[in-house]
Formats: structure tokens, sequence, C-alpha cells
């Protein structure tokens, strides 16, 4: 009777890629669990031996199991850079058992921060993260995506584990400084939040791209752009460009920023010629300069310890602009002030100032003709001169101190200028 044949199996071939099968037995080949340890199927041949229940061995047969293989994926820890994107395709022995044909799929990824965030997938012929943005912070963020590997026989794979570090990338501000010829501009240490998106250990290297009759600039590299000194040649303000790459800790190069320096020149005023003046005329001394791209305004004042006194110049002592003011003198000197002038150039906000020059206003007195009384002599006399009281009495009616009159009459008489024939009588020699 059909029912009473029993059986005995043995298996007679086998890959090598497999194991955990039972060798032989009698009865059903039981359920059990086959690995199969390659990437290849792998095959088991059960030889079966039927027996009657009168014990006539009938012909064997045989029974052949395909063990196709699963997906045996490795997890993977990476790391990129805000803006990159990783792409994960196992290799077949190095990153595990990877079947001929696999496919994977992923839901979007957790993630330690929520505005960093990454996508889904689905039967995709290898992981892939797609561009990934971390530019609100300064630190990492790590997603980690559970993905699920499937073979072409449809054999699914345990999931394995992608966690991606996506770490931020310096986002620099530009700088800019304006500072006066033989300054030191400001050193320059971007700030996380105030100067953009700084990520801790970040690092610079800069280059000058634009320097025109500019030096003190220089080419470097490290945490700090330090200032330096800068000379301008120029009469006009010039700048200074560093262009910056910032690279983080990470390794994470950002985009270059550009650090500007706006030199402004020394201040400069073209040398004011010396003039001469007479009592009661206007100065009309207007100050120039070579400078240009910017505004130069003036101060000046009377260098007392230089100076006499020549009326409203001096009474003020100093001013802004331009000098617009009657000169006077009252006395029968010759008198001289000197002035200092000192320019300012100023550009952005800035006020450079330059060195001063000095000029003189020199004010010749007043030429009085003193009337002289009628003389009457008679012929083949000698004109001996003008008395000398005519003399005083005519300078105090025109405004002079009596006894500074006398004193000059002396200076003249000692100089030679006039002659006294007689006491109280003068001559004009020369």
């Amino acid at each position: 009777m059909e029912g009473e044949t029993s059986y005995s199996w043995l298996v007679t071939q086998v890959s090598d890629n497999l194991s955990g099968y039972t060798n032989s037995g009698t009865g059903n080949i039981p359920e059990q669990t086959i690995n199969n340890s390659s990437s290849s199927a792998g095959t088991i041949i059960y030889t079966v031996t039927p027996t009657s229940a009168d014990d006539c061995e009938g012909d064997p047969f045989t029974v052949t199991v395909i063990v196709n293989p699963e997906p045996q994926i490795n997890n993977v820890t990476q790391a990129i850079c805000n803006g990159e994107s990783y792409t994960y395709s196992p290799v077949n022995g190095v990153n595990g058992v990877v079947p001929s044909g696999v496919t994977y799929s992923w839901d979007a990824p957790s993630s330690t921060d929520t505005t960093v965030q990454g996508t889904s997938g689905t039967n995709q012929t290898e992981f892939t993260t797609g561009i990934i943005e971390n530019d609100d912070l300064n630190v990492a963020a790590t997603l980690t995506y559970t993905v699920t590997p499937t073979s072409a026989d449809n054999c699914e794979g345990e999931d394995f584990t992608v966690t991606i570090t996506v770490n931020p990338e310096p986002q620099i501000n530009s700088f800019a400084e304006t500072i006066c010829e033989g300054e030191e501009f400001t050193s320059i240490t971007p700030e996380n939040d105030t100067d953009g998106v700084v990520p801790t250990g970040t690092t610079y290297s800069w280059e000058i791209t634009s320097s025109n009759n500019i030096t003190g600039g220089s080419s470097g590299s490290g945490t700090t752009i330090p200032g330096s000194v800068l000379q301008n040649a120029s009469n006009s303000p010039q700048d200074l460009i560093y262009t910056v790459t910032p690279t983080s800790a990470d390794n994470c190069e950002g985009e270059g920023f550009t650090v500007t320096i706006t030199v402004n020149p020394t201040a400069q005023v073209v040398q004011p010629d010396n003039i001469t003046l007479c009592h009661g005329d206007i100065t009309d001394i207007e100050f120039l300069t070579l400078n240009q791209g910017g505004d130069t305004s003036y101060s000046w004042e009377v260098v007392v310890t230089e100076s006499d006194d020549i009326g409203p110049i001096t009474d003020q002592g100093s001013g802004e602009g331009n000098i617009n003011l009657a000169v006077e003198n009252d006395t029968f000197d010759i008198l001289t002030a000197t002035i200092e002038v000192t320019p300012t150039f100023t550009n952005d906000d800035v006020l450079c100032e330059g060195p001063p020059k000095e000029f003189t206003i020199t004010v010749i007195p007043n030429v009085y003709l003193i009337p002289i009384n009628d003389i009457t002599i008679c012929n083949g006399e000698t004109l001996e001169g003008v008395d000398f009281e005519t003399v005083l009495t005519n300078a105090v009616a025109r405004g002079f101190d009596r006894s500074l009159a006398e004193e000059k009459l002396d200076e003249l008489s000692n100089e030679g200028t006039l002659h006294e024939p007689r006491f109280g009588w003068f001559r004009i020699v020369a």
C-alpha cells in the first residue's frame, strides 16, 4: 500500500557556501534553516530511496533545494559637509554579502537637528542621501537611515543603518574697514552668529587680490587675520583686498569672503604763499590740496610766539576754512604774523589729519604825510629842516602817541635817515 512506503534520504551533493542542513535521515525531509554565506545561490541534492512495506526497494530519486542568498550588509557611518551628498553602493565581500541585483529601500531618517532633514527612497540600486543642507548652526547634525536590502530573487535581508554626520561649513560675511595711512587695521577673528556661521576651530587662508598703491599687506593663514600698518602712496583713498578661504576643523571648506581695507591718504595742503598787505586790507587766502576722493578741510592758528599783532587775525587766533579777515597796523613798524594751517582729509566718516604748513602775513603801516608850516627864507640862506615840535604836533594830531613818535624820531636819527643840523630841527637825508 502506498501509505506504507518508507523513505531514507541522504545529501549527495551540496554547495560549499551552505550550512545548517541535515545530512541524512528517514521519513520526510524535515523543515530546516539553511544558511547561504555567499552572494550566489547554493544547491543541496538529496538522494531519496523509497522502500515498500514488503521491503522492496525502489529506484532512488532526487530532491534538489536551491538556497538563494539573502543580502547581509554591514552598517556604515560617514561624515559629509553642508551641501554635499553621500552614496553607498555596497560591494560583495567588502561590505558584507551583496547578491547581484540588490535594491534598497529606506524611510526618511531620524535627525538630531530638526532643521537638517533627509529623504526616503524605494527600490534603488544604491543608497544615496541627496544633497543635505546644514547651514543654520555651527554644529554638526546626525541623520540615521534604516535601509532594507532585497535581492533580485526577492530575498529580503536584515535592515542595516547608514549614519550620516552633516558637518557645517563656514559661511562668513565679508569685512570692510577704513583707516588712515600709517595706521594698523583691526585684526579679524570671525565670530559665530555675529559674522555668519563660524564652526569651532575654523582656520583661514588669505591672499591679496588687489592692492593698488598700498603696501603693508601680506598673504598668510591661521585662526586670525592679523592687522598690519598700511601705507598709501597716492593722494586718494585706495583699497587693500584680501580674498579669504575658511576651512572648518572637519575639513569643510566654505565659500571665500573678502576683507576690504580702504586706506585714506595723508591729508595735504598746498604750501600757501607768504603775502604782504597794507593796513586795512582784507585777506583772501584760499587753501588748496592735491587730495582727491574725499573732503579736505583746514584749520589755522596764529603762531603766537612768532607773530606781531596784525588785528582781527591775531585777535581771533584760530579758525576753520579759508581766511577772509582785515589786517591792521597802526604802528610805524612793519608787522608780521606767522600762520600755521593743518589739513584734515575725510572719507567714509574717517578723519585723517596731515602735517601742518606755515606761512606769513606781513602788514605795512599807513604812510602819513605830515603837513609842515610854511617857511620863509632869504636868498642865499640854507633851509636847515623842520622843527621837532612841528613834527610831533602833526603826529599826535593824527592819532599817534607822542612818546612813541619821539622814540621813532630818535631811531630815524640814529639810523641816519634824519639829520639834525641843530637841536630841534630835522632834515631828511635819504
